[in-house]
């Protein structure tokens, strides 16, 4: 496995929870993501380019610290 899905497929092994974590993480997700100031972040980000070839996703880090309250 000396190829790039070769290394993902080691570095998952070692980083990725146990699938039985998934579901509650997801519900903690879930539930956070309903909360006002985090839907007015979400809007906020899409208005800037959120999920399209964008200065958004090329910075991604940066603009969400400039979108933080």
């Amino acid at each position: 496995m000396a190829n790039a899905a070769g290394t993902k497929a080691y570095v998952d092994q070692v980083t990725l929870p146990p699938d039985s974590e998934l579901p509650p993480a997801l519900s903690d997700f879930f539930h956070a993501f309903r909360r006002p100031e985090t839907l007015a972040r979400a809007a906020k980000l899409e208005g800037l380019g959120l999920n399209v070839d964008s200065d958004l996703e090329r910075r991604l880090g940066a603009r969400i610290v400039e979108t933080a309250p």
